[in-house]
């Protein structure tokens, strides 16, 4: 018996269906007969007792809900393709098919879905493999929900991001069996493929194997033949490696983008002698395969996925599928409405302005991860802020509102300042604010820069990028306009500082100086004194050639010193020649 969802359906079905041994004859539903083909049949309630009968003559009775035992079907990885019952959770993805009366305990990572039969919804649930917990969250009303040892496959694993199950390389695995495995049936899975059924206490996997390569199936049962765990895996002897970019690829690997961007990537398969082994890239790939049989992967995202196989020496002409969805983190923001770009493997560039704005109208961030899944965010060095994704998600959301209340945001930045996630133990930056313009002062000038006492000055002075910004002028001004002129009057000289004030920003300041000079008291004019013909001294019209020549002073000197000479004159006195050496000496 197998769940099945219809594509882009949200409405889980169970069918009953029977493989080429098994054809079916007639199927009742608490004795009412159902329409049915000779490989399946739909059934329409999941209460009751089906009652089925094959061709070969066997009847068998099958028991769906009852009581407080919801039915338990277990799916590939991410709750892909069909499932199949089984009687209890062991490990990986199941769909838990419960009355909707019924109340979930512990924390749903995805929101139940409808069932053809609208008294049940289907539960998502997963465990991890090996995990401790005995009781799991589950139900009130189911009373047995306890986990328990499934199929435990042990062996060497090459991880990859195929659905179909552990890759096994080398030898092949051994099945741990525990006590209440009766029975087991490994098959491949192909339709005319091969099967066997063999009992674990007797027989060892490797044994029933004998060789084989491919994909396989494998479910265990109990005493009672009620299918207790049901296994995908498949094998390759010869490959023992796969490297990306030189690194193994594993569960926790991780493509950072460079500075530019995302660049081309190289994927190889190698063998045990570090040989590469040349797969077959499917029809229509994205990817090139080089002479070398490395995988060369472009950095669009189109890309990321490769879905190649790599060959097997059985009947399987397709080999065996090899998938790797290659983790380049990408990102983009998103509104309410809508995606508001592509992805973006580079920096988007803001200022704090754009980014409140961006972040007042609802836009968040979307990380692009299927891989990990969760993320912490934050500015610079400090990824405070965890952000996880649902399970059947492949995106993870991170408001901008989150963050609008950090100082790189409501502080003005002289400096590029990042917003960062922590992707795969690196740092990477989603957004760059960019620096603000700070405050400059083009020009502050006097005009003019001396001036007598009882003058007046005019200071001018221009700016940018000051629209915010507090501008004054010390002394006697204060507050002024970011560009203006104003007129001062200082009594003695004075240094005028224009200073911008900006919050969050060091103050940006310019200063003139107006010179004051005072008043000189005017200069007693030289006088050259003559003998009169009295006999007494009288004022000249100045001094002679020759006084000049014995004080040391030239005729320019003179001139320029606005000193009268007397060019008739011829004589020479002790006091002139006094007189002139005392201007001379200051």
């Amino acid at each position: 018996m197998i769940c099945r969802r219809a594509l882009g359906s949200a409405t889980w079905k169970i069918i009953l269906t029977a493989d080429e041994e098994c054809r079916l004859s007639s199927i009742e539903l608490n004795g009412k007969a159902l329409e049915h083909s000779e490989r399946e049949c739909r059934v329409p309630l999941f209460t009751g007792r089906l009652s089925v009968e094959c061709q070969d003559g066997q009847r068998h009775e099958i028991q769906l809900f009852k009581d407080d035992d919801p039915l338990i079907f277990k799916l590939r990885k991410n709750w892909l393709g069909e499932g199949r019952k089984i009687a209890s959770i062991t490990s990986g993805h199941f769909i838990v098919i419960a009355p909707t009366a019924w109340t979930r305990t512990g924390r749903a990572s995805v929101e139940p879905d409808y069932c053809a039969d609208t008294g049940f919804r289907a539960h998502y649930f997963y465990r991890e493999a090996g995990a401790a917990d005995e009781c799991l969250d589950g139900f009130r009303e189911w009373s047995n929900s306890r986990a328990e040892t499934g199929i435990e496959l042990a062996g060497e694993v090459v991880f990859d991001d195929s659905d179909e199950g552990d890759l096994f390389v080398g030898e092949a695995p051994i099945l741990k069996s525990s006590p209440n495995i009766e029975w087991a049936r490994l098959g491949e899975e192909t339709k005319s493929g091969w099967g066997r059924s063999f009992r674990p206490n007797e027989n060892a996997l490797p044994d029933i194997l004998d060789g084989r390569q491919g994909r396989f199936y494998l479910r265990v049962y109990d005493s009672e033949e009620r299918l207790l765990d049901s296994a995908a895996f498949r094998r390759l002897r010869n490959l023992r490696r796969i490297r990306v970019d030189g690194r193994d690829y594993g569960g926790d690997f991780g493509i950072v983008p460079k500075p530019s961007g995302h660049v081309k990537t190289e994927v190889c398969f190698t063998d045990s002698d570090n040989k590469n082994i040349a797969p077959a890239l499917w029809n229509k790939a994205l990817q090139n395969l080089m002479p070398s049989g490395a995988i060369e992967v472009p950095p669009n995202p189109n890309s990321d996925r490769i879905l190649c196989t790599l060959a097997t020496d059985t009947t399987d002409a397709n080999g065996v599928v090899i998938v790797l969805d290659l983790p380049r983190i990408r990102w983009q923001l998103k509104d309410d409405r809508a995606d508001l770009g592509e992805w973006q493997d580079t920096p988007i560039i803001m200022t704090r302005k754009e980014f409140k704005t961006s972040a007042d109208s609802k836009v968040s961030m979307l990380l692009l991860s299927k891989r990990f899944g969760s993320v912490r965010a934050g500015f610079d060095d400090k990824e405070a802020q965890p952000y996880k994704r649902l399970r059947k998600e492949d995106r993870i959301e991170i408001p901008l509102a989150h963050f609008v209340d950090y100082a790189q945001i409501y502080r003005k930045q002289r400096k590029d300042v990042h917003f960062n996630v922590e992707w795969a133990q690196q740092t990477v930056p989603l957004v760059k604010i960019s620096a603000d313009p700070m405050p400059e002062i083009m020009s502050f000038t006097a005009n003019p820069a001396k001036i007598g006492a009882g003058e007046s000055a005019l200071l001018e002075w221009t700016t940018r990028n000051a629209g915010d910004t507090r501008a004054t002028i010390e002394p006697v001004a204060g507050t002024v306009d970011n560009d203006g002129a104003c007129i001062v009057r200082p009594a003695e000289t004075t240094m005028y500082t224009l200073t911008l004030t900006d919050y969050g920003t060091d103050c940006i300041s310019k200063a003139v100086t107006v010179t004051v000079e005072q008043m000189r008291p005017p200069v007693n004019r030289a006088v050259a004194h003559v003998m009169s013909t009295g006999g007494g001294w009288r004022c000249g019209k100045g001094f002679s050639y020759r006084e000049l020549q014995d004080a040391g002073m030239t005729a320019r000197e003179a001139a320029r010193r606005s000193i009268p000479v007397d060019r008739r004159r011829r004589t020479s006195h002790r006091t002139n020649i006094k007189r002139v050496r005392s201007i001379l000496d200051g």
